[in-house]
């Protein structure tokens, strides 16, 4: 017999979904939020064939250096949207 574990009140759950993860921690959209975990940004594992970000690693790696950790995902974010928005230019293909 196992024993399910769920976050009590004030602790994170294990895992979240990638945008709901990458909004309530780092402001991210949809988009952006699915890009980071690509980049390896915003820490995934897959379950059952949906992608779960890690709450408290994505957390304990935040807390380590926030100001630097956020910078360095903001800038990869927009500096990836403003190419792929950029008029006159087909998108960029990515491979």
């Amino acid at each position: 017999m196992s024993k399910k574990t769920t976050a009590t009140a004030g602790e994170a759950p294990f895992t979240e979904s990638v945008p709901a993860l990458g909004k309530r921690l780092l402001g991210l959209g949809r988009q952006s939020a699915y890009a980071a975990a690509r980049r390896g940004e915003i820490p995934t594992v897959k379950i059952g064939g949906k992608l779960r970000g890690l709450t408290r690693v994505l957390e304990a790696r935040l807390a380590r250096d926030p100001q630097n950790n956020l910078k360095r995902i903001a800038a990869a974010t927009v500096g990836r949207c403003r190419r792929q928005a950029s008029p006159g230019k087909p998108p960029a293909r990515e491979r």
